[in-house]
């Protein structure tokens, strides 16, 4: 009875809703059959708002676009699409420019559809599209195939542009463009009331922002990676301050000491300092370099404020890699308990001591681990235990720890040297390879282990017999496959993934590895990957084309693509560096010479012990990890900490090593390679000035009424006689985390 109630107080207003929808859509018979019966039925006559009866010239418009859509009158239907759609709509909404894109794409393949012939007109107008409106679009690799249709002879027949002539792509066009007109037209603004209302119940009150949510979603994204990117900038400056002012304060405690400061040594920490301003900037005048320093302080103070706390703690990780001692026996047996949170917990801390280190106090960390074998890798020909067993746990903290702890190792020369040269190296990269097919996604949004996996094998890839292995192991098949979904991977992923790739297709094994069967496939996902919004990328996939193109088999199959009209689509004005390399690739696509697929040097002679790359470990390690251990870090670390730390630090400083060499054959020390260790030096400096101070105190106390102390009977013992590396030597390590060349 309620309901009945209800029903019959709105029946005024119900009946005006049915009546503004039929008028509003031309319904004229049925408006008027449904007034006679509504005066039958001595109902009250509903009344139209005459505010929506002024529709019906944007309800004609739409019916002719509609009209012009099938006919293929393509002049008339965009008259009238510029006519009724305002010019920021068109400039600014996506949804509108894809739209518009689509149409120009249906109306030039019209004639193809219809009557099987090109209408040379209408390819003309597509082709004076898409270098005006459509050139905003070029970068999406939704579109990256139709800039070549202006030169297909026959696009129904090429297979980039299969769907576009499939049965069921005109009527999906067609229901896109009718939903669009009816968004957004005038029309919509005086919608019926019947409209709104199946909207709202449909959408909620945000139904109709939906595009508005979109756009804001986007522009979320790029400011996110705007301030990731400028982050990690700020990240890499703050730690490139540190090493800076370690080495300062080294310069003034030898001055201190009489010796004198090396003007170039000076001239290098403010190159250094100011690698942007070097070219307006005069480092000779004195006091120009402190003003500098201190104009840029006031610039950019908020900015360093902000970037320091992602930092904090570098230093003191630093010290703590570069002092005591660490009970590794021990630390090895807790890393294999089943104590998963302990587990990660020291993964972490172990990574945090590399990460957080800095030039010889990273390069004394990895010595250290080095010496003590502490992954498992010499003497043995399986795969290391302890790293497989935390890489396959149950518990994907210790997997992601264990692969970012990996990845991190694999960073530094001497770790990629410990992880390839020994005898499970061949092993672990099985291992790994087969971890890289089988990890699944994570869903927990911090990166997946693969990831970190896939970054541990591009830096091993930098070694040739390590090339060899994945491409043997069908590496570069497994990457195509990862690149054609590209959409899943992060922006991590994917350009490791490409620099993986890339470095693989280097190799003539690799080039030969990517001759048909396999060509198409692989160059498909090079060519989609031009168009990518990440441009990070692009060297490596150029690289990648380049390289393949030696192979006349891999040209034929590019020049069957048509390979040349998609590179020619990238070629823009503003990118002379682009321009210069897709020019380089067109004319190895162009080429008829017969290359000798033959490897020379890179088969026949090993890896290099020296590194061309910077020992240089990327933010993304470290980023958005999930474990949270207490105590964590330094702190944990200290628990393994033997109780004889104080006496050993002294007698193991053993011999300089000048290159890597592999970890069963070398003697245990407690240093790196050479290039300035001056945390070592700095802890035999301090036992001097101990000993020495004993020293003179003991003779004081026997030579009492001889002459007074002197500040110069302070001075620490000669460290002359035990080696040293000057200023001169030591390098700016410098350089991204991603090396595309081989070692060597």
């Amino acid at each position: 009875m309620s309901a009945f109630v209800s029903t019959v107080a709105y029946e005024t207003e119900l009946n005006n809703i049915v009546k503004e929808y039929l008028e509003s859509l031309g319904y004229d018979q049925t408006s008027a059959a449904f007034d006679r019966e509504c005066a039958e039925r001595s109902k009250p006559v509903p009344s139209v708002p005459a505010a929506l009866r002024t529709n019906s010239a944007s309800v004609t418009a739409q019916k002719t676009m509609l009209r012009h859509f099938h006919k293929g009158e393509r002049e008339a239907f965009f008259q009238l699409w510029e006519q009724q759609l305002s010019h920021k709509l068109r400039q600014v909404d996506s949804v509108a420019q894809k739209l518009e894109f689509y149409l120009h794409i249906y109306f030039a393949t019209y004639s193809v559809r219809h009557e099987g012939i090109t209408d040379d007109e209408a390819v003309s107008d597509f082709r004076h599209f898409l270098e005006t409106k459509g050139a905003q679009l070029s970068q999406t690799t939704e579109f990256l195939p139709f800039y070549a249709l202006p030169y297909v002879p026959d696009p129904r027949s090429h297979p980039s542009f299969r769907d576009v002539f499939s049965d069921r792509w005109v009527p999906e066009l067609q229901l896109r463009l009718e939903r669009f007109l009816a968004m957004v037209l005038d029309s919509e603004r005086n919608q019926c009331r019947l409209f709104e209302l199946y909207r709202g119940a449909g959408s909620g009150s945000a139904g109709g922002s939906a595009t508005d949510l979109q756009a804001q979603l986007v522009e979320a994204e790029r400011r996110a990676t705007q301030y990731v990117r400028r982050h990690n900038k700020v990240q890499a400056d703050y730690h490139n301050l540190i090493g800076i002012t370690a080495e300062l304060v080294d310069t003034l405690e030898a001055s201190l000491q009489g010796r004198p400061v090396n003007p170039q040594f000076l001239q290098q920490i403010c190159a250094r300092l100011f690698q942007a301003q070097t070219g307006s900037l005069d480092l000779t005048r004195p006091g120009s370099a402190g003003q500098a320093l201190r104009q840029s302080v006031r610039d950019s103070g908020k900015a360093a404020a902000n970037a320091v706390p992602a930092s904090a703690g570098a230093a003191s990780a630093s010290a703590a890699a570069a002092a005591g001692a660490t009970d590794y026996d021990r630390l090895r047996r807790d890393l294999a308990s089943s104590d998963d949170a302990l587990r990660a917990g020291l993964l972490q801390a172990l990574r945090w001591r590399l990460t957080r280190a800095e030039g010889e106090a990273r390069q004394r960390c990895v010595g250290q681990w080095v010496s003590h074998d502490l992954l498992g890798m010499a003497g043995q020909a399986e795969p290391p235990p302890l790293l497989l067993g935390c890489l396959r746990s149950n518990d994907r903290r210790v997997r992601e720890s264990a692969g970012r702890l990996l990845n991190a190792f694999a960073s530094v020369c001497r770790g990629r040297t410990y992880l390839t040269s020994g005898q499970a190296s061949d092993s672990l990269l099985q291992a790994l390879v087969q971890l890289c097919r089988e990890s699944p996604e994570d869903q927990t949004g911090s990166p997946a282990v693969r990831d970190q996996l896939v970054g541990a094998l591009q830096k091993l890839s930098l070694r040739r017999r390590m090339q060899t292995g994945m491409i043997r192991r069908d590496l570069i098949d497994w990457l195509a496959d990862q690149l054609a979904e590209h959409d899943g991977l992060s922006d991590y992923g994917l350009e490791y993934t490409v620099a993986l790739l890339m470095n693989l297709c280097l190799r003539t094994a690799g080039k030969k590895y990517c001759s048909p069967p396999r060509a198409k496939k692989v160059l498909k996902v090079l060519s989609d990957l031009l168009g990518h919004e990440n441009r990070d990328i692009l060297p490596y996939v150029n690289g990648a084309l380049y390289s393949i193109l030696a192979v006349p088999a891999i040209r034929a199959e590019a020049r069957a693509m048509d390979l040349e009209a998609v590179l020619n689509c990238f070629i823009k004005e503003d990118s002379p560096d682009m321009n210069r390399q897709l020019e380089f690739i067109i004319r190895q696509l162009n080429s008829e010479e017969e290359a000798e697929l033959r490897d020379s040097e890179d088969e026949a002679e090993p890896d290099d012990d020296e590194d061309e790359e910077a020992d240089v470990i990327e933010p993304d390690v470290d980023r958005d990890d999930s474990v949270a251990h207490s105590p964590s870090g330094e702190a944990l670390l200290r628990n393994y900490s033997p109780q004889q730390e104080a006496g050993s630090a002294a007698a193991t400083s053993g011999e300089l090593l000048t290159r890597p060499v592999t970890p069963g054959n070398r003697p245990p020390t407690r240093a790196g390679k050479t290039g300035g260790l001056q945390a070592l030096e700095m802890e035999e400096l301090e036992a001097g000035q101990q000993q020495q101070q004993q020293q003179q105190q003991q003779q004081q106390r026997q030579d009492t009424g001889r002459r007074p102390r002197t500040g110069g009977d302070s001075r620490p013992v000669s460290t002359e006689s035990r080696p040293r590396t000057g200023q001169g030597d030591r390098k700016a390590r410098t350089g991204t985390g991603g090396g595309g060349r081989g070692e060597g």
